[in-house]
């Protein structure tokens, strides 16, 4: 198996585990609005979705699904960039050395995601044209 293939798989592993524990600790919160968190639930659930889905080579819905769902993850990131506070939930350090690590560590985390997202939603035709 090659590394590439390995990292996929590794990141999908990886990235299925944060958001399962992420969406377990967020129902025990009873401070979440899930009206106002419902839409980033929903699109990052998908998102790692698609990333299985291109991690293992498999077909996984419609190929124009996976481009909605590619446009919508990249508002929502733009989005977030925008109206972000800076760092803000890490109460422990309130330094703007805090604010570029925290933007860089999320980057660092869902630039593979995204990356993912559009291979399997525009160039992986082996995967969409097996019929």
């Amino acid at each position: 198996m090659s590394s590439l293939k390995t990292f996929w798989k590794i990141y999908s592993s990886f990235l299925t585990a944060i958001t399962g524990f992420s969406l377990f600790l967020s129902a025990f919160t009873s401070n979440i609005l899930w009206i106002e968190y419902a839409p980033r639930i929903i699109l990052m659930v998908l998102s790692v979705f698609g990333l299985i889905g291109f991690s293992w080579k498999k077909e996984i819905g419609k190929q124009w699904i996976w481009k909605i769902i590619f446009f919508l993850l990249c508002v929502f990131i733009g989005v977030a960039i925008l109206t972000s506070n800076s760092g803000a939930h890490w109460t422990f350090c309130s330094s703007s050395w805090c604010s570029v690590l925290y933007h860089f560590i999320g980057i660092l985390i869902i630039s593979p995601l995204v990356f993912a997202l559009f291979q399997y939603a525009f160039r992986c035709k082996d995967i969409w044209e097996k019929r």
